[in-house]
């Protein structure tokens, strides 16, 4: 099964986790190491002239999608 996050797909078995990307970003370590993903390339929007929502953790790519984190869950049953 795949989860659309917007412009793309990706396999749902290789999710880590969902995260709401307001209530993540208030910390300065997940802010620190969002700015490290996007410079090592990790980072990947996936809003097509939205503003994100979420975050969608894998085991090797940061995925941002437009989505709140229950609409991600619902498609993932």
């Amino acid at each position: 099964m795949n989860l659309h996050l917007g412009n793309i797909s990706i396999p749902a078995r290789g999710i880590v986790g969902l995260f709401d990307l307001d209530a993540i970003t208030v910390e300065k370590t997940t802010r620190d190491t969002l700015n490290r993903a996007q410079a090592e390339g990790t980072l990947t929007d996936c809003c097509v002239g939205e503003l994100p929502r979420s975050l969608v953790l894998t085991d090797s790519v940061y995925y941002l999608a437009a989505p709140n984190t229950s609409t991600l869950r619902k498609r993932m049953l």
